[in-house]
């Protein structure tokens, strides 16, 4: 049997496809993006810019690092919101201080053992949401939550060993007339099930 291995990114871990790196996977994320009424510059661009740099952590500074870990959680358990995430980022990078690690330049004794502890391999990568965001539609829908968390749905059962998954996607502050937080879809999807036309 011929024994070549699928390349990898060495820092995600995702597939790569030939001559491409994670970091033009990213581009077409970006691109996709561009294409969503309200997503840039809100959280679906917060979400997707710093789970690409925290899955390449080897072109940033520890303390870039650990401060954008620690924003992405507060975002996600509603400590903080993109507001707060964007003075963070601005305070993180003010003046002299560097965010990015030199190219050229030696790990430094702090970064060697935080790279060497840091995750290698990820469930989902910029390579899979670019696989998935194709099959959820950009115009206006009266369900595209729905229809983003059966496509995940369904992948999530076609690339594991799942007999059935649940998905559930939010948007907060929903641009509706009325008084609330949040708008949520959760799907069940079971193997074998027929997918929705």
């Amino acid at each position: 049997m011929g024994g070549h291995s699928i390349p990898r990114c060495a820092e995600c871990g995702a597939r790569l496809d030939a001559g491409r790196i994670c970091r033009d996977y990213f581009h077409d994320l970006l691109a996709l993006e561009a294409q969503v009424v309200g997503a840039a510059g809100e959280l679906p661009h917060f979400f997707a810019v710093a789970a690409y740099n925290l899955q390449h952590p080897s072109e940033f500074v520890p303390a870039a690092l650990l401060g954008l870990r620690r924003t992405l959680g507060d975002v996600l358990a509603g400590r903080a919101t993109i507001a707060d995430a964007r003075r963070r980022a601005r305070a993180a990078a003010d003046g002299s201080t560097r965010v990015r690690r030199r190219v050229d330049a030696p790990m430094s004794a702090e970064e060697r053992p935080l790279l060497q502890r840091w995750p290698r391999v990820w469930e989902l990568t910029v390579r899979d949401v670019c696989e998935v965001a194709p099959l959820v539609p950009t115009q206006r829908s009266d369900k595209p939550l729905e229809r983003l968390c059966t496509a995940i749905a369904d992948r999530l059962l076609r690339d594991f060993d799942a007999l059935a998954v649940s998905v559930k996607a939010a948007k907060p502050e929903p641009p509706i007339p009325l008084p609330v937080d949040d708008v949520s879809v959760e799907v069940w999807r079971e193997l074998g099930e027929p997918e929705d036309d």
